[in-house]
């Protein structure tokens, strides 16, 4: 919707002035903020591309990490209240993971396909591992596919489902079910 669409508007370009302030310093009280050197449309066409290609990851909170040391410390009687505070709160609803976005280059420069050559294996701490499924030709592209419904869907599905990346697939399996689909449709029509 429009509010939506004016709200992501306005977040990035005020992530897109501090980006600016930031690399460019005292050279951006020199330079107006449409001179070309980046411009929204291109800051968002850039966004885009990372929220297509990051992932969401999950990792073990850092807080998890000191609070052995922390509970040495408060034993030892350092820290008053104030530790013991965050102890007893800690102990009463844990410590949540850390939560953040990751993006892998090799995974995000991983072509489509529905019959892909490869698949991705996340593992811990935002890392993750491209393995063959079948031998790869030299000189041919290492592919993984960006949806789950290769095996069970129909073409016009997985188009839909790809749609959020901006393209129309039309890899070898694609291009064989539009093929087929069309001929049928033909028939049905004579």
């Amino acid at each position: 919707d429009r509010e939506e669409a004016s709200r992501l508007r306005e977040e990035a370009a005020h992530a897109l002035r501090l980006l600016r302030g930031a690399l460019l310093g005292e050279q951006r009280k020199r330079r107006r903020d449409d001179d070309g050197w980046l411009s929204l449309t291109v800051w968002g066409q850039i966004l885009g591309q990372v929220r297509q290609n990051a992932i969401c990851v999950e990792l073990q909170n850092p807080v998890a990490e000191v609070l052995p040391a922390l509970r040495e410390w408060h034993d030892a009687g350092f820290g008053g209240a104030a530790i013991a505070d965050v102890l007893r709160a800690l102990r009463r609803r844990g410590v949540p993971p850390a939560r953040g976005t990751a993006l892998l280059p090799l995974v995000a420069c991983a072509n489509h396909d529905c019959e892909p050559n490869a698949e991705v294996h996340f593992l811990e701490r935002a890392a993750a591992v491209v393995v063959a499924t079948r031998a790869i030709a030299e000189g041919e592209a290492v592919t993984i596919s960006y949806i789950d419904g290769n095996a069970r869907d129909g073409v016009e599905a997985r188009r839909r489902a790809l749609a959020e990346y901006g393209f129309v697939c039309g890899c070898g399996k694609c291009a064989r079910e539009a093929a087929a689909r069309g001929r049928l449709r033909r028939r049905d029509s004579l």
